[in-house]
């Protein structure tokens, strides 16, 4: 078969529902939150557009990508974030076409600016890939640990570092709370949006937060995890689950939480729920937003993959 009649083969289509995104999301090795279904629809409520495109390969699906658009005066920023994603199985091949289709679609001069950021890691064939699409670098690679919670033992993969503070907080004898929403989790998403403006960090907003979680189509897919002592809380974490796989999404704490190590005994009591409720792996959710060195120590305390991404092409 000619190069030609192989490209032939390929076919991007739009407009898949959710079901079926959602049942091709789950066949894809690592899924990343910014490619499910409810990610596309929350940013829907300010005003983006979600797109979502479905290679097919001799009418077989191969690959699935989510950009989201947003209008900004007479052009329109076209972001993929960390996709496409190859269906497990399928030729690794696709992703190069995928990226060369959507790219095709995406032009500058139509007024359709693309800011692609594959889920590809860094290194020399993701960047000949990008370019083979006709794309170069404009934004270096953003970091984060995968951790898999298939593992017989998790605690076992935790550094020793977090696992002196998962000992202390233990001694603490604090109670840990699991919801799925409610007033538990409206604490974690106020008090880490407090946080963040009174720090300028670069991390969700409140309303960012809320939007995710109503766009949620099951209620187990949140998880609102809070640490107490008594009846007052001390610390909180929320995680938003996508298939097979989940991201820690927000973390809030008190200063006395952070001193008993409250969101130590946090995370290790969610990686369990987590792990019994069928998630695979969970996406740390990030390790390089600025100001933030301390968060990333502690995330990669979970023993995680550490995977740094090509960057942003356009």
């Amino acid at each position: 078969m000619t190069d030609q009649q192989d490209q032939a083969d390929f076919v991007l289509e739009e407009g898949v529902g959710e079901r079926e995104w959602s049942a091709l999301l789950a066949r894809t090795v690592r899924p990343p939150l910014e490619q499910s279904f409810a990610f596309g629809a929350s940013m829907a409520a300010f005003g983006r557009v979600p797109r979502r495109f479905l290679l097919r390969r001799n009418g077989e699906p191969v690959a699935l990508a989510q950009v989201i658009e947003q209008r900004l005066g007479p052009v329109r920023l076209c972001h993929l974030l960390r996709g496409p994603l190859l269906i497990e199985g399928a030729d690794p091949a696709a992703l190069g076409r995928a990226l060369a289709l959507l790219r095709r679609r995406y032009r500058p001069l139509a007024g359709r600016i693309p800011l692609f950021t594959p889920e590809l890691p860094a290194g020399p064939a993701a960047d000949a890939l990008c370019r083979a699409a006709g794309m170069g670098r404009v934004v270096t690679g953003y970091s984060t640990s995968w951790v898999d919670l298939a593992v017989p033992d998790i605690e076992a993969g935790l550094s020793g570092s977090f696992r002196k503070s998962l000992k202390k907080a233990r001694g603490e004898k604090l109670s840990i709370a699991i919801s799925h929403g409610g007033a538990d989790l409206d604490w974690i998403i106020r008090h880490h949006d407090a946080h963040r403006r009174q720090r300028g960090l670069m991390a969700p907003p409140a309303r960012q937060a809320a939007a995710l979680v109503a766009a949620q189509p099951r209620p187990r897919d949140v998880l609102a995890c809070v640490a107490k002592r008594g009846s007052g809380i001390l610390a909180g974490a929320l995680f938003i689950r996508h298939g097979h796989a989940a991201t820690y999404y927000l973390g809030a704490g008190t200063q006395e939480g952070r001193a008993a190590c409250a969101q130590h005994l946090l995370l290790r009591e969610a990686l369990g729920r987590l792990a019994a409720d069928g998630v695979r792996w969970l996406d740390t959710g990030g390790l390089n937003s600025d100001g933030m060195k301390g968060v990333a120590r502690f995330k990669l305390g979970l023993g995680g993959e550490l995977v740094t991404l090509a960057g942003t092409y356009l």
